[in-house]
């Protein structure tokens, strides 16, 4: 019986449908957004590298955020697969479903640990102030990606029994780790996410009362909090040296405003309140799918 619920087709009915049409609609927007600032980020870094503008030390904040839309580009098109299902009118079970399944899971891992190395990273620059090694970048990169797939692969790879059916599956409106694998739902994705949110809002909260004058000391050392009067705040304006200064003005828009930045050069004055807002919309989605696991009824 479950192994049929994970291959049975799952047809839409009128109330469903308008809400797969706005997964598939909002997959295409990110799918062409992610394109278009791919290419405004090219322009920019070309720009940059033509005319030498280079103000601030190197990071390695432009390869990982080029890694998160990677992983936003694979989430897109798992929401874009949904166009199948609106055609055939229910989710079947078919190689189109285990794609979905397998895009779905990565694109949010991904998502999620890329999210959560540019806040470790945000700290380590703009708070311990250590120096860049171009290996760890390398390491970080590829070594990150291949622990993705590896996730990714370890539920069909190595959980997957044929008594249970198959991991990636239909999974009510979509196709999606399958319901016969509650705790790989929970460790392979539903973890992460949390992780990342928790960890990303404490980490860009400590960076920013750093540079902001709250807390005060040398990296680790003598770490001490100040609340700071408004009457005072010009002085520390002033007395703030130059490096304090230019990543004042980064961690304010790395923090909650999040430019995209390469080779520590800002290239776009776009902003997206993205750790916040990542939290944010999160868990209220995660609620709900852990109150449908648990197998009460959540409206579409």
């Amino acid at each position: 019986m479950a192994i049929l619920e994970a291959v049975a087709t799952v047809p839409y009915t009128d109330a469903q449908a308008p809400g797969i049409i706005a997964l598939a609609v909002v997959g295409i927007i990110s799918f062409i957004a992610i394109l278009v600032l791919a290419v405004v980020m090219m322009v920019k870094i070309y720009k940059s590298a033509k005319y030498g503008n280079r103000t601030l030390p190197q990071t390695h904040i432009g390869p990982y955020f080029a890694s998160l839309f990677v992983a936003n580009f694979i989430q897109s098109i798992g929401s874009i697969l949904n166009i199948d299902w609106l055609i055939q009118w229910g989710t079947v079970y078919e190689p189109a479903c285990v794609i979905q399944g397998s895009a779905k899971n990565i694109g949010n891992v991904g998502t999620a640990l890329w999210s959560l190395i540019i806040a470790f990273h945000a700290f380590d620059v703009l708070f311990l102030r250590r120096k860049q090694k171009r290996t760890t970048l390398w390491a970080t990169v590829i070594g990150t990606w291949i622990f993705i797939f590896c996730v990714d692969l370890f539920g069909p790879v190595i959980l997957e029994k044929p008594a249970q059916g198959p991991f990636f599956g239909v999974s009510g409106n979509w196709c999606w780790i399958t319901s016969n694998y509650p705790r790989a739902r929970i460790f392979l994705e539903y973890m992460f996410m949390f992780i990342s949110a928790f960890f990303c809002a404490i980490i860009h909260s400590i960076v920013f009362l750093r540079l902001r004058g709250n807390l005060g000391g040398n990296g680790w050392r003598n770490i001490h909090f100040r609340r700071i009067p408004r009457s005072e705040r010009w002085a520390l304006k002033i007395s703030r040296d130059e490096v304090d200064g230019k990543m004042y003005k980064v961690a304010m828009q790395l923090m909650w405003y999040d430019p995209l930045l390469c080779r520590c050069v800002v290239v776009s004055n776009v902003v997206y309140r993205y750790p916040l807002i990542y939290t944010t919309l999160i868990i209220p989605i995660a609620v709900a799918r852990f109150v449908d696991f648990s197998g009460n009824f959540v409206p579409f």
